[in-house]
């Protein structure tokens, strides 16, 4: 009976993420393949310079901002993979990450419950930032010569 739950309940939940991420792998690859994250880029370009990211670090922070950490992680694995970020800019935005994930969702739920968005998510937003900059710093100038393993 324990075994049967298991199975069932484990086959139900990988139905579902594969229900959610196949469709959003595919929305995410047609967004690059229309370069969509490219003009956002030119568009965040004043917002990043501030930052200690490039802009090869807003395609990551974006999918796990909006949909937060298990998703962006398969997509910051895959953008590591493609070696388009040193070991620094991958820590900083885990770190961004941990911190602002899943904002879409987390907004939902307390505005649901009577919260008020704006200052949940600039304030979450705000304090990220604030935290992402003293790490930059404390992390050091640009890993260019990082190896990437």
């Amino acid at each position: 009976m324990v075994l049967e739950d298991a199975w069932f309940g484990s086959l139900k939940l990988l139905l579902q993420i594969i229900v959610i991420v196949v469709p959003l792998m595919i929305v995410l690859e047609v967004l690059k393949g229309i370069h969509a994250f490219e003009w956002l880029a030119e568009r965040l370009q004043p917002v990043m310079r501030r930052t200690p990211l490039s802009t090869n670090a807003l395609f990551p922070l974006i999918v796990g901002l909006a949909f937060g950490l298990t998703y962006g992680a398969g997509v910051l694995i895959q953008v590591a993979r493609e070696g388009r970020l040193g070991r620094r800019e991958l820590r900083l935005i885990l770190a961004f990450l941990a911190m602002s994930h899943a904002m879409i969702e987390d907004t939902i739920w307390f505005v649901a419950q009577g919260a008020g968005w704006l200052w949940m998510v600039f304030g979450r937003v705000a304090v990220s930032l604030l935290i992402l900059a003293a790490l930059g710093r404390w992390l050091g100038g640009s890993d260019e010569a990082d190896p990437q393993d």
